[in-house]
């Protein structure tokens, strides 16, 4: 027998509150390796390992959750939404290696091929999360986020102490990953739904069709962070790059949680455009810009106020002369939540190519400015090189929103 579902606002509720746990977690392994580690290129190296990790995270998540949630015709079954997912990690773990061979230090690479382990354990257990999001019990995600956070610091903190060594502890709680995804989130997914495994060609071909463009569209995005960051740590070195990644990380936590706070409604956007009810899609647009807005302000005013104390209670003086950074930072990671989100909602109402389109667009650029920016502003110059090409990849996204409302209209 099926759970009963919790209502929407529950769902956000405990949805939000694991991401922010988890978000957290995840933010203070960057602060814990510069408080605990020997030197600040192990912060440098972990920086380097998280922006491949993220190529590996898109690659796994292949886009995949989106077309899950939003498949109101039933066009595909849980098992070949949780088998597609295994194709795709095992493609992203490849890929990744291939990848770390070929651009990264080899000091670095033991740390990069750990956190690219780390990241397949992280991105498989979102197909689950899925099926939970499917039978509204968001509660259940929450959860299992709360679970790993506490692991993921209990572990990495324990590692870095007693051993200084950063690769051993990504190893240790990618193995603590992989023990809650078996342990309680399959456990808990199952019992909502019956799947297996089902690796037929048409099916994995079809959800290949369909999720290409959103996942190219998102390779595109993330890899206007990947280069800006990567061309900074090439032209400036790890020391200063684990300067700049110090003081951006815990501003990712907006990102994050707007991420968190949106997703729960892919299905409503999905069955208001099935229902031709636009104002509706726009009004929850509206409502996540606006939040999204407030969190970028107070972090702003956060940082602004209390920025040097912050960091310097956290790294040092040496890291927190460079507080004034975050401002910028702040600004970016909103762009960053913005543009995924734009992208995320064109897959949902099947625009792909339209979002292929904003998301290369972004690309070229990032890859134009960056080297201009970064000589003129620093460090700062990776902030907006990142925050100039999320705002043109978001006015592009929009344009094809509303061209599409208008198609659908009989308008064009």
């Amino acid at each position: 027998m099926k759970d009963q579902g919790l209502s929407l606002a529950h769902g956000v509720a405990w949805n939000a509150v694991g991401s922010l746990v988890y978000s957290v977690a995840n933010w203070l392994t960057t602060v814990l390796v510069v408080v605990l580690g020997d030197s600040l290129e192990l912060s440098g190296n972990l920086a380097i390992a998280m922006t491949i990790g993220n190529l590996t995270a898109t690659i796994a998540l292949f886009n995949l959750r989106p077309i899950q949630v939003s498949d109101v015709e039933g066009s595909f079954s849980t098992s070949q939404f949780v088998s597609f997912r295994a194709v795709t990690s095992f493609a992203a773990c490849l890929i990744s290696i291939g990848y770390a061979l070929l651009t990264v230090a080899p000091y670095c690479l033991e740390v990069v091929v750990a956190y690219i382990a780390f990241k397949i354990a992280d991105s498989f257990v979102d197909v689950f999360h899925g099926i939970d999001q499917r039978n509204n019990r968001l509660d259940i995600v929450g959860k299992s986020q709360m679970i790993r956070g506490v692991l993921v610091v209990l572990i990495f903190s324990i590692t870095i102490e007693l051993t200084n060594n950063l690769a051993l502890a990504i190893w240790l709680i990618s193995i603590a990953t992989v023990a809650v995804v078996v342990v309680f989130d399959y456990r808990k997914s199952s019992r909502l739904e019956n799947f297996g495994l089902d690796f037929g060609k048409k099916p994995i071909k079809a959800l290949f069709a369909v999720c290409v463009p959103g996942l190219l569209s998102m390779l595109l995005c993330t890899y206007v962070v990947t280069y800006a960051r990567q061309y900074y740590g090439t032209i400036y070195g790890s020391y200063y790059l684990g300067i700049y990644a110090a003081i951006a990380t815990p501003s990712v936590v907006v990102q994050l949680l707007a991420g968190y706070l949106y997703y729960p409604f892919l299905g409503p956007i999905a069955e208001f455009w099935k229902e031709k009810k636009y104002k509706k899609i726009s009004l929850i647009s509206i409502r996540f810009f606006a939040c999204l807005s407030v969190l970028v302000v107070l972090c702003i005013t956060f940082f602004a106020l209390f920025g040097e104390f912050f960091f310097g209670l956290i790294y040092g003086a040496d890291i927190a002369q460079y507080y004034e950074v975050s401002f910028l930072v702040v600004v970016c990671v909103g762009m960053t939540a913005a543009a995924i989100f734009m992208i995320d909602m064109l897959v949902v109402l099947r625009m792909q190519k339209g979002a292929v389109v904003s998301s290369f667009v972004s690309v070229a650029l990032c890859t134009a400015i960056s080297p201009m920016l970064m000589e003129l502003f620093g460090m700062n110059g990776v902030s907006l090189s990142i925050s100039l090409s999320y705002v043109i990849c978001c006015l592009c996204s929009l344009c094809i929103f509303f061209y599409g409302v208008r198609k659908r209209k009989g308008r064009l």
